[in-house]
This record gives C-alpha cells, structure tokens and sequence, in this order.
C-alpha cells in the first residue's frame, strides 16, 4: 500500500469534506434520508458526515430522541438537530 497515495487523496478531499459537513448543518434538524434528499446526495455521504457533527471536543450536532420513518426502508431512524451556538 502506498501511504503518500492514501494521503494525497485523503487531502485532495478534505476540503469537499468540510463543506458536505457545513451543507449537512445548514439543512438540520433531520434524519440522513431527509437530509440527503434536500440536498441531492446519498444517505451514505450524509450520514458520516453526521456523526462528524456530533463527535469532538465542541460537537456541532446531536441525535434527538425522536425518530421518523425512512420512505426507502421503512425502518425509523434518529433525528439529528444543530447545537446551537456551537458552529451554527
């Protein structure tokens, strides 16, 4: 495995990581399905980026504990929503 690979593509990404999260806090509260639907992307690109916004020393979200159905799955899933004066 080349490391200076894995880092190079883990920098050239950085920055669009970022603003996913920054566009991820801007659309809470909401589940990752509703989230990605307002802004056009994959659950799967909005759900890590989630539970980025709630990990870290100054977490810039949190799971409520209110839960709605998935349209896709039918499952229920956590609402997320902003902390706010915490990055909003």
């Amino acid at each position: 495995r080349d490391h200076a690979t894995s880092k190079a593509a883990a920098d050239a990404i950085a920055g669009s990581v970022e603003e996913l999260r920054r566009r991820v806090l801007a659309e809470l509260p909401g589940t990752a399905e509703e989230i990605a639907g307002r802004l056009g992307l994959r659950r799967d690109q909005v759900a890590p980026r989630l539970t980025e916004l709630t990990k870290g020393s100054s977490p810039r979200a949190r799971k409520t504990k209110t839960r709605r159905q998935n349209k896709e799955s039918g499952l229920t899933a956590a609402v997320y929503a902003a902390i706010e004066g915490n990055g909003q």
